[in-house]
């Protein structure tokens, strides 16, 4: 028979995992928080998003934006083409936010690279918040 005394005095590990999300989750709400991961965020914007027209794209973001351009051209969203073939060398989840970009502004060299440059901006959030989460102070 289990005893109410001794079960209301182990720990549920279910109150230590939401306490931890909890935890991570109230980094983002402090105020010193925010004022140091605002600037953080402007620095890396800028430098991401500053130079997305300047400049021919490299062969690889070439490709990339032509597989995009196909997509939108040929309303093949499932299986992607290239140069008229099948291509399936990468996951078409960025291919398919591309295209979505192209279909609604037009293509341009600017919104082939801007999805790559919101993932740098957000790699830069992410390690803000680990290093935060993990030493628990200003990083």
């Amino acid at each position: 028979m289990r005893d109410a005394r001794t079960e209301s005095l182990r720990p549920n590990p279910r109150d230590r995992v939401r306490s931890r999300r909890e935890s991570f989750w109230s980094i983002i709400e402090t105020r010193q928080s925010s004022l140091t991961i605002v600037p953080l965020l402007l620095l890396a914007g800028v430098f991401c998003f500053l130079f997305l027209n300047r400049g021919a794209l490299y062969y690889d973001e070439g490709i990339y934006a032509q597989v995009a351009k196909e997509t939108v051209a040929g309303d093949h969203w499932i299986t992607l083409h290239w140069n008229g073939q099948p291509w399936f060398h990468k996951p078409p989840l960025y291919f398919w936010i591309t295209a979505l970009l192209f279909k609604v502004f037009g293509p341009s060299e600017g919104l082939a690279r801007a999805l790559s440059a919101l993932a740098g901006v957000g790699g830069v959030t992410l390690s803000y918040l680990i290093a935060k989460h993990l030493y628990d102070r200003t990083a």
